[in-house]
This record gives C-alpha cells, structure tokens and sequence, in this order.
C-alpha cells in the first residue's frame, strides 16, 4: 500500500462534522472523543431512542463438521444501530446512507484516535470544500414510526476508520439528522440529538 503523507490526512473532525451535517441536517460544531466523553450521552431524546449491537459478519469460508468450534469471531467493523419510536404518537424519521446520517468517532484501548480509511480521509476532504447548495436531493425515505415501531441500520465502521480485528475500541455515535423535532404535541424538543458511546473488547464482545 502506498506511504500516506502525514500532512495529507484530513482534519479528523472534518468527518465527523460532515456526519453530522449530511441529509440536509443542521451544522454542529464537532468534538472529539476525549472531550465528548465527559459529557452525557443522550441515548433518548423523548420521542426516539437509540440502541447500538455488534453485528456478525457473514463467513463464507468452508467449515468441515471435524473442525473445532470458533471460541469468538472478532469484531470486523460492523455495528446495528437501531432507532426506536418510545413515545405515544407517531414519530417520523428520515432515512439516508448511514454515513449521511450518523457521526462515528473511534479510539482504541489507549484513547488515541484511529486512523481514518482512504474513503474516510475523501470524506474529510470534501467536507472541507464549499457545498453545492443544489446538490442534496432530499432522504432517501421518510419513515412513520408508531409507538414501540423501530428501524435498523447496519453500520460498518471500518469503511472510515482502520478497525483491525481482535482490537478494543470505544466508539461514540451521535445523530440529529433526519430525527423528529418536536414530540407527539408539537412542542419542539429540547434536546433532538441522540447520542451513545459503546466499548467493544478484542473477542468483539459490547460492554
């Protein structure tokens, strides 16, 4: 693979900041994780709540029924993300590509932050250029959640950033984008963001 230049890699906050923004949502100062770790994660914003799983990933390799059992499949970058009406009313949600809607922030056992991928470091680039203003198109679908109803999304994390398996990582989600403003009465909410930090061990275990 060819050597990346140091002074070539994108501002890691770049990404996180277009994350944050995509789906036509509204421009958040971004943070890192050290600094948003000290502040409360706010799974539930009153009409919708956030949950996070690891996913599996799909193996395809051939498996004789005389080879031993696997002890853990090491997490490879896949997460379930899921968005859960927990009001009385209807809740709509608008639906884009996970990265247009989601902003992920990963660092490793030690804190230090993990390296971005080359699509991530695209990402960082073009986040930092001037924006189209004719060149979002709207979400892709507008949901109707009802009371309990919820939508899922597999995320994979190792599209933007170097996850290796059998590491440790502790990753922080957060979302406005496409998320009700305001609860069942109208009254707008004073907290719309939906945010969570998850650890995941080197046997790709969630704590």
């Amino acid at each position: 693979m060819e050597e990346q230049k140091e002074n070539a890699v994108p501002n890691r906050a770049l990404v996180v900041e277009l994350l944050l923004t995509g789906a036509g949502g509204s421009r958040i100062e971004a943070q890192g994780l050290g600094t948003a770790a000290a502040i409360a994660d706010h799974p539930s914003n009153g009409v919708v709540e956030i949950v996070v799983a690891t996913a599996a990933e799909a193996v395809h390799e051939p498996h004789a029924l005389t080879d031993p059992p696997k002890a853990y499949v090491p997490w490879r970058g896949l997460l379930n993300v899921t968005i859960r009406n927990v009001s009385n009313g209807v809740a709509s949600v608008d639906e884009a590509t996970w990265t247009n809607e989601y902003a992920v922030e990963v660092v490793d056992s030690s804190g230090k932050p993990v390296p971005l991928t080359d699509r991530g470091k695209s990402m960082a680039d073009a986040a930092s250029k001037p924006r189209d203003p004719h060149g979002y198109t709207g979400p892709a679908a507008r949901v109707r959640l009802t009371p309990g109803q919820e939508i899922n999304t597999k995320m994979d994390v190792s599209q933007i950033y170097q996850v290796a398996p059998g590491t440790a990582y502790t990753i922080k989600i957060r979302r406005t984008s496409g998320l009700p403003a305001a609860d069942e009465y109208g009254k707008p909410l004073a907290q719309r963001e939906l945010s969570c930090t998850v650890t995941i061990d080197g046997l790709g275990v969630l704590k």
